[in-house]
């Protein structure tokens, strides 16, 4: 046993992990693609199905850098971007999302657990009043 087979060995797995990580990928984007197409089919109708999965690609990516990585926390920020715009994390009008992403003291679930609560909150307040 010298070292360089210890090595390959390593390698071997490492691309056996990536391979089942693509399939793994591949599947969730499958998921989301039909979910953005079932719960957001106004307005994706027009979309092709090679930009959905784009779209869902670069969340993936996005999502990642607040550290939100878990699938369901990751659905829940392609949901945001859907709702609030694809830059609800940086825009003006959604700055509290924004500041919700980048507190180093929340995990990627409380982050969403938060945006979406304060989300529910904002949309309760814009709201007018009815009776009047």
């Amino acid at each position: 046993g010298s070292p360089e087979a210890g090595a390959n060995m390593i390698t071997l797995r490492d691309a056996h992990l990536d391979a089942f990580q693509q399939v793994s990928l591949k599947q969730f984007e499958d998921r989301m693609v039909d979910h953005l197409r079932n719960d957001f089919a106004d307005r994706t109708q027009d979309r092709l199905e090679p930009d959905l999965r784009n779209l869902v690609r670069d969340s993936i990516a996005k999502a990642k850098t607040y550290g939100v990585v878990a699938e369901d926390d990751v659905q829940r920020f392609i949901d945001c971007r859907m709702i609030y715009g694809p830059e609800f994390d940086t825009a003006k009008e959604t700055h509290w999302a924004g500041q919700i992403l980048r507190t180093p003291s929340l995990n990627g679930t409380q982050k969403m657990d938060y945006v979406e609560k304060f989300g529910r909150e904002r949309v309760k307040k814009s709201e007018p009043a009815k009776g009047r």
